[in-house]
């Protein structure tokens, strides 16, 4: 699946609270064609600090008559708000624009997104099973993919080059293969309020489909954690060592049940359920049998 529709974003941080931003670059796409773009130096109104000044050499007085983030959002909300959102390691953007902006008052609390970082390493991963002689890029950091791609990036750490070098970077990617619905990612953080409601991530996993995700508490009767894990990766799930916000699945153990009732996990992915996360609940019971996995009981002991 191309995908034609989305806002490619970089920004810039004075400090690593992931609160403020001193600088962003923002590039809407539209059926494949750059509609609208934007750039500016931003006055985060927070301190700066030597370690992210020595990445981006932006200094407290190249800011100090920029306009705030709250003042530029008016230019920047209808390219951004509901849109599928396109960064390198986009966790990182995605979140400080969105906390950014509780600071203002302004509510942005779900934001679908694609990281062109997590999707080089995809496609790249499964393409060297496929093809033995091809050459890969020497890692997935922006720089090395732009080097690979013959991407220009004399201006690394500037806003604008990099939402440029991240939109192409992008493009090429697609060209190596399609776009997978396991590809999307959706942020959501419960402190700023508001309830999960995903429009572009994939949230409707069933139990053994490929990119779900699955979280393991409790003791279990029928083998150890590492036996579950391989009945997940064989599937093409995804094991997370601790219940996140964007785990598809918590499984929990049959022995003890009564210790279960009071089990952190349990309780937390409850309360995530109420906050309308997608996330399911199983026992290891219905996991095997959902699985067909009692086969794997039996190849493993």
């Amino acid at each position: 699946m191309k995908v034609e529709d989305y806002t490619v974003v970089d920004v810039e941080t004075p400090n690593n609270l992931r609160s403020s931003i001193c600088q962003i670059g923002l590039r809407e796409v539209r059926r494949g064609e750059v509609v609208y773009e934007f750039s500016s130096l931003i006055n985060p109104e927070d301190e700066f600090t030597p370690i992210c000044i020595n990445v981006h050499h932006i200094w407290p007085q190249d800011v100090q008559d920029a306009p705030t983030f709250a003042q530029v959002w008016n230019l920047l909300e209808e390219h951004y708000r509901d849109h599928v959102i396109v960064a390198h390691s986009a966790s990182f953007d995605v979140t400080v624009i969105s906390r950014t902006l509780a600071r203002y008052g302004i509510n942005l609390n779900n934001v679908d997104y694609l990281c062109s970082h997590l999707l080089a390493k995809r496609i790249f991963t499964q393409l060297s099973k496929e093809r033995n002689d091809l050459e890969l890029p020497a890692s997935y950091s922006l720089e090395s993919l732009c080097h690979y791609y013959h991407i220009d990036l004399s201006h690394h750490h500037d806003a604008m080059s990099d939402t440029v070098a991240c939109h192409l970077v992008f493009e090429s990617l697609q060209r190596e293969g399609e776009i997978l619905p396991t590809d999307y990612h959706h942020y959501y953080d419960p402190k700023l309020g508001g309830y999960y409601s995903a429009k572009y991530a994939k949230t409707d996993f069933e139990l053994g489909d490929a990119g779900a995700t699955y979280a393991f508490t409790g003791c279990f009767a029928h083998g150890s954690h590492n036996t579950f894990k391989s009945i997940v990766e064989n599937s093409g799930g995804i094991v997370h060592k601790s219940l996140r916000l964007d785990t598809n699945f918590l499984i929990c153990g049959s022995l003890n049940q009564e210790q279960n009732i009071h089990n952190v996990q349990m309780q937390k992915a409850k309360s995530m359920q109420k906050l309308n996360y997608p996330i399911q609940i199983f026992s290891e019971q219905e996991f095997l049998s959902k699985m067909e996995a009692f086969r794997w009981q039996r190849t493993l002991y």
